[in-house]
């Protein structure tokens, strides 16, 4: 019955059991109705039989005028129920009224006798077809009771109890916090929409978890990132501070005044970054400019290059010719891309290269793509990349890809990760050239 409502069909197993019961019902009443026929038919016979007896008897015993035969005979007529027998009544009277032909009467009411006498004894046939026919009919009942029973169940079964059960499992797995699969079941009753909905809710209800807990996730990134930057503020300013003071020296060489402008520059930045990893955590506005990407991507390579040159690994940057200038929060994206280079150069194997590769699209868009020829990431891992406090590195915070997802999304753009098995890891960023439209 595909495409029928439950309503429908528990209307058509009422239905079913009604028309059995009856069917019972009316089966019954036949068979009580004929057995009160045949019952009175043999108490008739019985009755007349005594009467006949009583009339003949009266001839036998001598006694009695003819009126008195007569007044028996009458009441022989008074339950007579066919035209014969009140036609061999009506001739025994006669005859009994001339006691010269009393026996012709008698001759009469023994035709009588013998038919009421076949008539009890076809009563008494019937009586007993109507028994075996009895048991015959309660035996068929009981058979067809408990096939009706099964089939009830196996309906009930099919109708609510397996879509109960799928929608129990369903709705188990939800809560377990994984989506349920597909129901293709045969019907489209009020239980499988109600199923089809909630697959059809599943995956927000599972995006509305993901976010709970990247929320949570991003509270207590908040929380350690405060922690973090109230113990490391005050270093950052004394080594920019004394950085400042040894450049100004005499005597100092220009190698060592770069050096001493690239830590100050460095300590600048950390201080910038530690203040925004704070506010990615909370509701935050970027503060957007216009820029030129490619010297973005070459200050971020400048400023991991110590550790670059620890490993012995190089950087292919590549960039297309005409990028647009890119509308965007210019401290925040080089956080981003410092951790995501950051994670590049501890997947790389030592003398390894990395790729960075910067293109525009028709859509209004600019990718920036990261690749590492490292050892890769299972399924598993790739998808908890961006989970805060997630890593498969001893030591490691678990924080990179985190705050590199999330300053992303507030450029409303996306981050992307493609990874396998010994086969590197490759992670880009998609960001709208004309910045996050305004809420």
């Amino acid at each position: 019955m595909s495409g029928v409502s439950i309503n429908t069909k528990l209307t058509t197993a009422f239905a079913i059991v009604v028309v059995f019961l009856l069917a019972i019902g009316g089966t019954a009443l036949w068979f009580i109705g004929t057995l009160n026929t045949v019952l009175e038919e043999i108490d008739v016979s019985h009755y007349q039989l005594n009467r006949v007896a009583e009339a003949v008897a009266g001839f036998h015993n001598g006694g009695g005028t003819p009126a008195q035969h007569q007044a028996r005979i009458r009441d022989i007529a008074i339950r007579a129920a066919t035209d014969w027998e009140r036609q061999r009544i009506a001739e025994a009277q006669a005859l009994a009224g001339d006691p010269q032909r009393a026996a012709h009467a008698q001759q009469a009411l023994d035709e009588l006798s013998n038919y009421y006498r076949s008539v009890a004894e076809a009563g008494q046939r019937r009586l007993k077809v109507l028994h075996n026919r009895a048991i015959k009919v309660v035996i068929l009942i009981i058979i067809e009771s408990a096939l009706l029973v099964i089939l009830l169940m196996y309906l009930v079964r099919r109708w609510l109890l397996r879509p109960l059960i799928q929608l129990e499992a369903a709705a188990d797995r939800l809560v377990a916090g994984r989506t349920p699969p597909a129901t293709a079941g045969e019907s489209q009753d009020e239980m499988q929409a109600l199923t089809a909905h909630l697959n059809a809710v599943a995956p927000t209800l599972t995006d509305l978890r993901d976010r709970l807990e990247k929320a949570e996730r991003l509270a207590r990134v908040g929380e350690a990132v405060t922690f973090v930057a109230h113990n490391l503020g005050e270093p950052l300013r004394s080594i920019r501070t004394l950085a400042q003071y040894e450049r100004e020296g005499h005597g100092v060489t220009p190698d060592a005044q770069a050096a001493f402008a690239h830590i100050i520059s460095t300590t600048q930045k950390l201080e910038h970054w530690i203040a925004n990893m704070a506010s990615t955590a909370r509701t935050f506005q970027p503060l957007l400019g216009r820029y030129a990407l490619e010297p973005i991507l070459r200050d971020v390579v400048a400023l991991v290059q110590p550790r670059l040159a620890a490993a012995a690994l190089t950087v292919d940057l590549q960039c297309d010719e005409a990028l647009p200038e890119l509308t965007a929060d210019r401290a925040l994206l080089e956080q981003a891309l410092v951790a995501i280079l950051n994670n590049a150069i501890e997947a790389s194997p030592d003398g390894g290269r990395i790729t960075i590769h910067a293109v525009s699209s028709a859509e209004g868009a600019m990718e920036i793509t990261i690749a590492d020829h490292g050892a890769g990431m299972g399924a598993d891992t790739q998808h908890q990349a961006v989970t805060a406090f997630f890593t498969t590195k001893r030591g490691a915070a678990g924080l990179g890809l985190t705050v590199a997802d999330r300053i992303v999304r507030l450029h409303q753009g996306a981050l992307h990760i493609a990874s396998e098995h010994h086969q590197g890891t490759c992670v880009t960023l998609r960001l709208p050239v004309a910045g996050p439209a305004a809420n």
